[in-house]
């Protein structure tokens, strides 16, 4: 019999847990909670304001964010393991929370940063904001080294050309965790896009979805991503030399009403989703296809997820900030 431990952290201190039954098992903003399983072992919980490290073994062992004073609009970066912190809208900090070394300030920054990446040498930080302008930042000394500007021009239904100062406004962006990709979501459309960064091109339109894209989640090695909707789910190779990507896997036609995507260091998928008014958590082998294991979670909405390194335990995060524990085998 699996064990279920659930806290709540509203000021990262611990409100409340109770212990349930859980049988065997057999995919951004501030303001929604998210988990991540770092190097170190070690999850990271960023929620609102809040930054903490956790004790996967003594999960009610955690450590706040060790300088408070920038916790303000922190902002998870697709490696999972660095945080952007933003004071003032302005002053803008990177911080490893795996070392706990004193966060690095940027030299200054757009109001608003709706995604970022750090290169894999660590040297490189790209940032874009709603003005559709790609920055690129040393992080030895914080400098802004270079920008490109997004090819947003395009032409209507009317045949119509529209330049890049008149584009659609851009709602929501998403790194792959080193910036080797960028997609992109607009108001008025149910597209996404996929850019090459550096360059500013546009690679790919998204329009497999016929409503519109809730999540678009990269894997780490940067070859792999999951999109889902209200109507499917899809699984991108991004191996493929051209990255066009113009034929998507359809992971399962049952996943219609996906909450949270994770992939793990080793590649597999973590995914979960709502049937009725309860939910599981899938662990998919995405190389081979194929379903490993299904983790029941009861009436928990999930919004968040992390595994273990060991993958014997596994954090789900719903919206308020409550996480739950489950101690899983497959």
């Amino acid at each position: 019999m699996k064990s279920k431990t659930q806290y709540f952290m509203p000021c990262l201190f611990l409100f409340a847990f109770v212990f349930a039954d859980c049988k065997d098992p057999a995919f951004p903003s501030a303001s929604t909670p998210k988990l991540s399983t770092l190097p170190n072992g070690k999850i990271l919980f960023v929620h609102h304001s809040q930054i903490a490290t956790i004790e996967p073994n003594e999960p009610f062992l955690f450590a706040p964010f060790p300088h408070a004073n920038l916790a303000s609009s922190p902002l998870l970066l697709p490696d999972g393991e660095h945080v952007l912190v933003v004071k003032n809208e302005r002053s803008v900090h990177l911080w490893n929370a795996s070392n706990q070394e004193p966060p690095r300030q940027m030299d200054r920054s757009p109001k608003t940063t709706l995604s970022a990446a750090l290169s894999e040498d660590g040297s490189t930080l790209t940032s874009i904001g709603p003005d559709y302008m790609v920055r690129f930042w040393r992080t030895e000394d914080g400098k802004l080294d270079s920008y490109v500007s997004l090819d947003t021009s395009y032409f209507d239904f009317w045949g119509r050309f529209f330049p890049n100062n008149l584009a659609r406004p851009l709602l929501r962006a998403t790194f792959s965790p080193h910036g080797k990709y960028l997609v992109t979501f607009s108001e008025g459309t149910e597209e996404a896009l996929l850019w090459n960064p550096k360059t500013g091109a546009l690679l790919s339109t998204l329009v497999e979805h016929k409503a519109p894209i809730k999540s678009l989640v990269f894997s780490q090695d940067e070859q792999w991503a999951v999109s889902y909707s209200e109507e499917r789910t899809l699984v991108w190779d991004y191996q493929s030399s051209n990255a066009k990507l113009h034929s998507p896997i359809l992971l399962d036609a049952a996943l219609t009403h996906v909450q949270a995507a994770s992939f793990l260091p080793n590649g597999r998928l973590l995914i979960a989703n709502m049937q009725g008014s309860d939910s599981f958590v899938q662990v998919w082998d995405i190389k081979q296809r194929s379903l490993i294991s299904t983790i029941p979670l009861g009436n928990i909405v999930p919004a968040s997820l992390a595994l273990t390194l060991d993958e014997k335990i596994l954090f789900v995060s719903t919206e308020d900030g409550t996480i739950s524990i489950f101690r899983v085998s497959f």
